[in-house]
């Protein structure tokens, strides 16, 4: 019994496009798409990757220098308000904790100089050091952290 022949069934039939299907198959398509991409990122590694800027006439340069790079700008600088990533990495660099952690993770006095657990552990104890203050040169006081963990909870 004959019937129709399939492409399947010839002999040598290889599938993809006929050979003058155009440049795409020429690798002509893939090579313009390649070069297009390189030429874009050459111009985006010149322009976002930040150059060395001498300092100002004067100004000393520092050996060491921290550097937050966030990926946005936080929501909200209201730390109550704030409880994504890009806000709480941002956050951390504005404003100052009772206690810090330093290079090996290890906990560390900040605004707080000591602190003690009491009442069987239902209570804990910090000691303010002198002469802290606000960014506006206000003293901070007891009260002042008592409020700001208050307002938190």
């Amino acid at each position: 019994m004959s019937g129709p022949i399939s492409p399947f069934d010839e002999p040598g039939w290889v599938a993809g496009p006929p050979p003058s299907a155009g440049w795409t198959s020429s690798g002509r398509f893939a090579a313009a798409v390649i070069a297009a991409l390189l030429i874009v990122s050459a111009v985006l590694a010149f322009v976002l990757v930040p150059r060395d800027v001498a300092p100002a006439v004067g100004a000393d340069r520092p050996d060491e220098v921290d550097a937050v790079i966030a990926g946005s700008a936080p929501l909200s600088w209201d730390p109550q308000l704030a409880g994504d990533a890009a806000s709480a990495a941002t956050l951390a660099q504005v404003y100052e904790g009772l206690t810090a952690f330093d290079a090996q993770s290890q906990v560390q006095p900040a605004l707080a100089r000591a602190w003690s657990i009491e009442d069987d552990g239902r209570r804990l104890v910090f000691q303010l050091r002198p002469g802290i203050t606000f960014s506006d040169g206000t003293p901070v006081t007891g009260a002042d952290v008592v409020a700001s963990w208050l307002r938190l909870i």
